[in-house]
């Protein structure tokens, strides 16, 4: 297995053009995210790292595939979302989003933690670690929601000490 300074190297000299890229997506439409327009450009890939965003078809690589135009764009990241709102697990949710661009979301976990308490939050925290994307679990505020909602569960602010939790 290759080392992290060789992986380094590898990508610095295909950086430089001393190296073939591993992979190069050709003729896209890439999102400039900086300059908010498009640009046509083929993207470099190494070691599943975007390597350059080439518009002078500088590079070349082992393999190749051509985009024909179509669109790239950079990984989308929800924000806030309650994934026990899909009735979906986590791992299930992420094989649902990746196909349409969304590659991490940070989820609120209130719904199943007001009725299965810190053993819901941990089922998430578990089955997350099996999801295609990156799922970030924030810890919820208040369980119940209210003091007049009994759904289940009560957690106090030791129930949510991030030592009480396995993560994988």
């Amino acid at each position: 297995m290759t080392g992290k300074k060789e992986q380094l190297e590898k990508r610095i000299h295909v950086s430089q053009r001393k190296q073939k890229a591993d992979f190069i997506l050709r003729n896209a439409h890439v999102a400039d995210v900086f300059s908010l327009r498009w640009i046509k450009a083929d993207v470099v890939v190494t070691d599943g790292i975007i390597i350059a965003i080439d518009t002078e078809d500088m590079f070349d690589a082992l393999q190749e595939e051509n985009a024909h135009g179509k669109y790239v764009i950079p990984g989308l990241i929800d924000g806030h979302i309650h994934i026990e709102s899909s009735i979906v697990t986590p791992s299930e949710f992420s094989r649902i989003l990746i196909p349409h661009g969304v590659t991490t979301v940070i989820t609120d976990p209130h719904e199943i933690a007001n009725v299965a308490g810190s053993e819901g939050i941990q089922f998430m925290i578990d089955d997350a670690a099996d999801s295609e994307m990156d799922i970030y679990i924030m810890l919820p505020s208040s369980v119940p929601s209210t003091p007049f909602e009994h759904a289940g569960a009560v957690m106090k602010a030791s129930d949510v000490n991030y030592s009480h939790f396995h993560f994988v």
